[in-house]
């Protein structure tokens, strides 16, 4: 019996890595990381680049690792737009955008950071409009069919400076918990993370996590 329930637990990890990896049956289905380039057109000579300001494995305790399939949410997120808009956001001249998905093992947790970087004017009222959106999500579902997620959101006071919202569900009988986390890290830079696993997920750990992450992209974009 332990050995079918261990084979259980097994399944229903690589179907959540599938889900969150945006996968396909089809080996032929990519979904290659956007760049930090912005639109053609515009001009990016002196500007950072947020590439070089997001986290990489060596920021981190812990085996972190980058994922082999980025996270691309455009494809299995439904109920709540703003997520989707937060972590690949539609970009406008004079704005730069880069993603990084990590990995702690090939079953989670994942994580999911995007950095924008534009015009102060525009990147305060993006700002204000989609955290606005975040925190009336209340539901969200990560893929389709049986191979789908349902989570509830629940705002919580977790950063000064950011919006943020715990992610709470069931797969199989098995809970999956996160965090979303979005807001300005500096008055021109935007950043969105994203953290999903099958074990309790500790609050402080995602703080911590954060705190990493703004630290860096203030340093680097200052």
């Amino acid at each position: 019996m332990r050995a079918r329930h261990d084979r259980s637990v097994l399944a229903v990890l690589a179907v959540f890595a599938f889900l969150l990896t945006g996968c396909s049956d089809s080996p032929s289905r990519t979904h290659p990381a956007r760049s930090a380039a912005a639109r053609p057109g515009t001009s990016t000579a002196s500007a950072p680049s947020p590439r070089s300001a997001l986290l990489t494995p060596g920021d981190l305790h812990g085996p972190w690792s980058g994922q082999s399939t980025p996270l691309r949410l455009g494809y299995d997120v439904r109920g709540c737009p703003a997520v989707t808009e937060a972590t690949e956001p539609a970009m406008r001249s004079g704005e730069t955008y880069a993603e990084t998905n990590l990995q702690a093992s090939p079953t989670g947790p994942f994580l999911d950071e995007a950095l924008t970087l534009g015009p102060a004017r525009g990147a305060r009222s993006d700002a204000a409009r989609l955290s606005a959106k975040l925190v009336g999500c209340r539901h969200l579902t990560l893929g389709h069919g049986a191979r789908s997620i349902s989570l509830d959101l629940v705002p919580v006071a977790f950063v000064h400076g950011a919006v943020a919202s715990r992610m709470d569900g069931q797969y199989s009988g098995l809970p999956v918990t996160g965090y979303v986390i979005y807001g300005l890290v500096t008055g021109r830079a935007a950043m969105a993370l994203l953290y999903l696993g099958f074990t309790a997920v500790s609050s402080d750990t995602v703080y911590e996590i954060y705190r990493t992450a703004s630290a860096k992209a203030r340093a680097t974009l200052k």
